[in-house]
């Protein structure tokens, strides 16, 4: 299935935005659709860009577990709206160090300057997995569940201030992280396992993300939006 609805310009034209890991899977779908909505885009990643956006956005080769490297990378850029996307899978230091202490890292770059101006949206990419317990998936589950956390900490310590944070809870999503390396049939499948009959696309989680950095959502704030088929409402002992 190929998605092709967008989410209309709501207030983001010319508007910095700033995507973690926005080379690939969701992060790179989610700066294609903020390039729709004519806002200018910075990158945080440690994958090349595809040549075709090379272009149109700001790419930075950075480790975002390294601070000192995310403030230089940001320096002199005034972000609208953080999109923290980037996210690894592995052992436990590498996947908190990376998912947890590196997203913390790059918001505790942006968060002053969203302060000074008084206005800033940060969305978080968390994951069905704060719905629901996944074997061998500890430290995954775990960096996952305090992005949650902090989130709504931050959401609710800055609402006064004009900063709105909210997160958008990925399911199981077709060429993005694990499933990436999926034939058409195995992602098939799989996808009869989600209430709605298939794996989502990147594209349906940038533009709920698009959605909540826009206008639209000026009343939004620590919310977290589940964005998988229904997959964390299914019963697991019903087939």
């Amino acid at each position: 299935m190929s998605i092709s609805k967008l989410v209309p310009n709501t207030g983001l034209a010319n508007r910095q935005v700033v995507v973690t890991g926005g080379a690939r899977g969701i992060g790179l779908a989610t700066v294609r659709a903020f390039l729709r909505t004519d806002a200018t885009v910075t990158v945080l990643d440690k994958v090349a860009m595809p040549v075709e956006l090379k272009d149109r956005v700001t790419f930075r080769s950075v480790d975002i577990t390294n601070k000192k490297a995310v403030a230089a990378a940001l320096k002199n850029i005034n972000v609208n709206v953080l999109v923290n996307n980037a996210a690894t899978s592995g052992d436990w230091g590498k996947v908190i160090n990376t998912n947890l202490n590196g997203t913390k890292n790059v918001t505790d770059v942006v968060l002053p300057g969203m302060l000074k101006r008084g206005n800033g949206s940060i969305i978080f990419i968390t994951s069905v997995h704060t719905a629901q317990a996944f074997a061998g998936d500890a430290a995954y589950d775990a960096s996952k569940h305090a992005l949650l956390g902090y989130m709504r900490v931050l959401a609710l310590e800055n609402a006064s201030k004009g900063i709105r944070c909210n997160a958008v809870a990925p399911g199981s999503i077709y060429h993005a992280g694990r499933t990436g390396k999926l034939s058409e049939k195995q992602a098939k499948t799989l996808g009869t396992r989600v209430p709605m009959g298939r794996l989502g696309e990147p594209e349906e989680i940038a533009n709920v993300v698009v959605f909540l950095a826009s206008d639209a959502a000026s009343y939004i704030t620590g919310a977290e939006i589940r964005v998988d088929g229904g997959l964390s409402i299914k019963n697991s002992l019903i087939a």
